[in-house]
């Protein structure tokens, strides 16, 4: 009964559906129970497995934990000490725990919102003899995007048009490059209106991607407002941010 009880706990934690009763429930599990401590530890390993790119407050966090723990050799510490260390353990847990928990939360949600900026300036046709349109758009639309955002900026330079900034900052967001794609999605004055709302819908993705919750809402709840472009997807995704 206690194991049940224990993994729904755990269960609840990574959902983010604990309350603050059950999180100190959790925590007095961890500071009693050495196969709670384990299923956590479990838990928590496997959750980074998961990221993409590695977490880079939880190694600072775990190389802390290493420094303290593993100095103390576990014949030498009186109770109190060991208390104090398995206290530090349990904070330590909960703490990596909550930053990947923070970090899969809004990276689940860019990931099941996110798909590339359709190209609706120059629609490529058989036989199309610009070869630098081509070339842009072609790569783009074959999901080659870091060999598409060099002839995106040539395009870009040679006609001046600031609309091609959309294709370049969604390029950037699909290879994870946040604070480029954030530089090309923020509004220019000369953008044509037609993809005003379709900058606006990127930039809130490209802070989400940067787990700036707050900026993201701001973008939403204006486009939901105020906009013609993906307003059903827009109030969606509005209603799941944690």
């Amino acid at each position: 009964m206690e194991e049940i009880k224990s993994e729904k706990l755990i269960e609840k934690f990574f959902d983010g559906t604990i309350s603050s009763e059950e999180e100190q429930e959790l925590k007095n599990l961890l500071k009693e129970d050495a196969t709670v401590r384990e299923a956590l530890q479990f838990q928590v390993a496997l959750k980074k497995t998961m990221q993409e790119e590695d977490d880079m407050a939880w190694r600072k966090k775990f190389t802390e934990y290493e420094k303290e723990f593993t100095s103390v050799k576990e014949k030498e510490f009186p109770l109190i000490r060991y208390a104090a260390i398995v206290g530090l353990l349990v904070g330590l847990v909960i703490s990596i725990m909550w930053v990947i928990y923070r970090d899969n939360s809004t990276m689940k949600l860019y990931q099941a919102f996110y798909t590339p900026a359709e190209n609706i300036s120059y629609p490529l046709t058989r036989g199309d003899q610009d070869d630098l349109i081509n070339l842009a758009f072609s790569t783009y639309e074959e999901g080659d995007y870091e060999g598409a955002i060099p002839y995106l900026k040539q395009l870009q330079e040679e006609t001046g048009s600031a609309d091609i900034s959309l294709y370049i900052g969604s390029a950037h967001l699909a290879l994870n490059q946040t604070a480029d794609a954030i530089a090309q999605l923020n509004q220019k004055p000369n953008v044509s209106y037609e993809f005003k709302y379709r900058f606006q819908w990127y930039l809130a993705l490209a802070y989400l991607q940067a787990d700036n919750v707050s900026d993201a809402r701001k973008l939403l709840e204006d486009l939901i407002e105020n906009g013609d472009y993906k307003v059903n997807a827009a109030e969606s995704l509005l209603s799941k941010l944690p």
